[in-house]
């Protein structure tokens, strides 16, 4: 495989990972979740990533999502639905596709997930998970057909077909579950917060080791407020790995000697170690809806420099 061709699928890759960055709102104290039947909350999400990538320049692009979540039942728990209103993007298509998690949102224009939630307001289920799992299927079938059409030397990396079945793969209800999870306004509701201590986790299918730690407190109007701070530096094996466990998962027609021989070349640059920051801060309504979050974040990984804003606002 060509050094064009690795950094055309690196591309690829280094856009994958930087979906961390939308995974990185959740995880002692809880957010009081006290919502009623009936309840309706609009919300406006604003994503802006910035990207630069060796040999390929700087690339930008934004995503405004309109989103409602409607509390259809209350009991010991709730049933909400969560329906995307509207799914906008600005600058670089490829780029919001591969960061937005584009198919997932407009999945849900096509049909609205049906959460149920526990009696803490932890999200434990999608009830209509096959339908909304078809819808996605669907948008990212699409997708795919659409990029290699534009893209066709991607084929020599990574062949359309094994881009189908990894996708088929992926989509499985729990990987629906931990989308909602993370990317929902839901993220932190029922979770155990442990302000002050650090710790650590696994993101992004368990590919990006971070260290962090949560702190809570009250605005000037006396609502609460979580911050959350994300840290981390992996040592150039642990990217290697990485970077191999990727291109296996995405179907790519590469092997471990010529990952060893173009991660030589990649070394010589200064280009083997991942870099990667986090800061998120959300307020909450004293029903436990979520009242606004903002975050950003500044990954370096395989000689990229990614750079990630988003807003949330409750309208």
């Amino acid at each position: 495989m060509g050094f064009f061709y690795f950094f055309i699928f690196m591309k690829k890759t280094i856009l994958s990972l930087a979906l961390l960055v939308i995974a990185m709102t959740a995880s002692a104290q809880t957010i009081k979740t006290a919502f009623k039947k009936g309840d309706v909350r609009k919300y406006e999400t604003t994503l802006d990533f910035n990207v630069g990538v060796p040999m390929q320049g700087e690339t930008k692009g934004s995503a405004t999502v309109l989103s409602t979540y409607t509390v259809k039942d209350a009991g010991n728990g709730w049933t909400v639905e969560m329906k995307v209103d509207s799914f906008a993007t600005t600058g670089n298509e490829e780029i919001v596709s591969q960061f937005a998690q584009e198919s997932n949102f407009k999945a849900l224009q096509k049909t609205p997930a049906i959460l149920k939630l526990d009696a803490k307001g932890y999200v434990t289920d999608v009830a209509n998970a096959d339908n909304v799992l078809a819808a996605t299927a669907e948008v990212a079938i699409n997708s795919i057909n659409e990029m290699y059409s534009k893209h066709p030397e991607i084929e020599k990396v990574v062949p359309k077909s094994k881009a189908m079945l990894k996708v088929n793969d992926e989509l499985t209800k729990d990987n629906l579950l931990k989308f909602i999870r993370e990317s929902s306004v839901l993220s932190l509701n029922g979770k155990d917060i442990k302000p002050g201590e650090p710790f650590d986790e696994m993101l992004l299918d368990d590919m990006l080791k971070a260290k962090s730690t949560f702190s809570v407190s009250k605005d000037a109007n006396g609502l609460t407020v979580v911050d959350k701070k994300s840290e981390s530096n992996m040592s150039e094996d642990e990217v290697k790995a990485l970077v191999k466990k990727q291109i296996t998962k995405m179907g790519g027609n590469v092997d471990a000697s010529q990952i060893d021989q173009m991660w030589g070349q990649l070394k010589m640059m200064g280009m083997t170690n991942l870099e990667f920051g986090s800061n998120t801060s959300s307020t909450f309504s004293p029903d436990g809806w979520l009242k606004s979050e903002a975050s950003s974040s500044s990954t370096t990984v395989v000689g990229a420099k990614i750079k990630f804003t988003s807003t949330t606002t409750l309208k």
